[in-house]
Order: C-alpha cells, then sequence, then structure tokens
C-alpha cells in the first residue's frame, strides 16, 4: 500500500510518496502570502491536499495512507466508524469514483464493511450511476442535452 506523508512549516509544505516504506517521489510548495497566514491546522490539511494533487496519478483507484505529524488535524480526520452514524439500510455494496473514494475512505476511514455498502448503494442509485457516468464519458456540452435527474449536478 502507498503512503503520502505531509508536512506544513511557516513558509511551505512538503510530501513524500512512499511505497513500502521507500521514498518514490517529493513534492514541495512555498505558501504564498495569504497562505502563510494559515492556521497551523489549514496548512496542514493543504498540504494534505497539494500531496494529493501532486500524487493523484499514483493514488487514483487504489487504496493508501496519509500520514501526518499534526496530532489535531489527525483527531479531526480520524472518525471511528462514521459511516454508523447514518446506515444505508437499503442497500450493501457500492462503488466510488476511485479518486473520490480514496479521499473519502482516507478522511472517513470507515471499516470495510461499511465502505463496501456504501459502494454497493451508490451502484444500485440510478441517478448517481448516471452522474457517474457523466463524469466518466464526459457532461454534454449543451445544458438541454443532460437527463432531468442529473441537471441539479450540472455546475
Amino acid at each position: 500500500m502507498s503512503t503520502i506523508s505531509v508536512d506544513a512549516s511557516q513558509y511551505g509544505l512538503g510530501a513524500v510518496l512512499l511505497q513500502e516504506d521507500h521514498p518514490i517521489a517529493y513534492a514541495s510548495s512555498s505558501l504564498t502570502e495569504t497562505q502563510q497566514r494559515y492556521s497551523q491546522i489549514e496548512k496542514e490539511l493543504l498540504a494534505i491536499v497539494i500531496g494529493f494533487k501532486k500524487f493523484h496519478y499514483y493514488a487514483y483507484g487504489t487504496k493508501f495512507v496519509i500520514e501526518t505529524d499534526h496530532k489535531p488535524l489527525v483527531k479531526i480526520l480520524y472518525i471511528a466508524d462514521a459511516l454508523s452514524r447514518n446506515p444505508l439500510k437499503c442497500h450493501e455494496d457500492t462503488s466510488f469514483l476511485e479518486a473520490g473514494a480514496a479521499v473519502v475512505h482516507t478522511v472517513l476511514t470507515a471499516s470495510d464493511e461499511k465502505t463496501e455498502i456504501l459502494e454497493k448503494a451508490t451502484k444500485d442509485d440510478p441517478v448517481l450511476s448516471l452522474i457517474r457516468n457523466y463524469i466518466e464519458e464526459g457532461w454534454p456540452a449543451n445544458f438541454k442535452e443532460v437527463s432531468e435527474k442529473a441537471k441539479p449536478f450540472w455546475d
């Protein structure tokens, strides 16, 4: 499993892509003047975003771990079995768009069972399936060509 390890300082962000604890690629970014005024937790979260954007080709469609040393951020992002608070009762398995799935899976840290339930429910939902198809194949150029069910998601 791949790991994206991130860190933030007062003036910059860093990320490293690890596979089996060996560095594969590095990324860094200087903070703009405005970003330098962000709170530390916002900088750490921005480092996660930058790391994921930089390494999305490696992470897309796979399970991976985001690693940070910022304890408050870890507490905020770790929601123990978050999906159990609102379980889907009528569906048992679902499939995400891979990139979104990786992010949702990393942030929510739901159990494998809950993730499977969510994946199946998403796959079985006709509107979500339609939206997924538009995302994968491309949206129609004209709003009038969009299915009525998908129009609320146009923008």
